[in-house]
């Protein structure tokens, strides 16, 4: 007969140790992203605006943000511009015009998410405050369309700005224009 401390030796030996397996890691689940029909496309690249080539854009997508760097390169006109900044109100401008007398502008960038919620983000450009500082504006945009290869933005078209360049505390009116971009080789 076994002793019964020899019976528990035993037994504890028979057991087999292995190494602890890790968890399988669990991946988040897949992000739903709404957008229009062909904005899942990249947007690398170059791009103009179709009524105002003057206006060029410098696309990078890494396939979640698209970000588009502005310049714009003034024609002179020999007669009245529709496109000037109105400064109205204490500090509302309108957004992405520019006095046709200056050179060159740049420094302004659209910055749009894919999301649940569609393809959205700003327009973030330098304002001249009528105190005399540069402040960056916020121009909420979503992309309305991405067919036939070109990109059409809706843009909130003014805001206001407080002394200290902060937006209003009660939003603006929400009045939007409407931009098609196309690559300069579409013609």
């Amino acid at each position: 007969m076994l002793r019964p401390h020899l019976i528990l030796i035993l037994s504890l030996s028979a057991c087999v140790r292995t190494t602890p397996q890790p968890l399988p890691e669990l991946l988040p689940p897949a992000r739903k992203v709404v957008v229009p029909p062909g904005c899942l496309e990249g947007f690398s690249g170059p791009w103009v605006h179709a009524t105002d080539p003057g206006y060029r854009y410098e696309g990078e997508d890494d396939g979640g943000t698209l970000t588009l760097i502005v310049t714009h390169v003034a024609t002179p006109d020999a007669g009245f511009s529709p496109r000037r900044f109105r400064a109205v109100d204490a500090g509302l401008v309108d957004a992405g015009l520019i006095d046709a007398g200056t050179p060159s502008i740049s420094g302004g960038r659209v910055e749009l998410e894919r999301t649940e919620r569609g393809f959205v983000g700003q327009t973030i450009a330098p304002l001249t405050h009528p105190t005399g500082r540069t402040c960056e504006g916020y121009f909420p945009t979503t992309v309305v369309s991405c067919a036939d290869g070109g990109l059409l933005l809706e843009t909130q078209s003014a805001t206001a700005l407080g002394d200290a360049c902060q937006p209003p505390a009660r939003p603006l009116g929400q009045f939007t224009q409407k931009h098609q971009l196309w690559r300069p080789d579409a013609g």
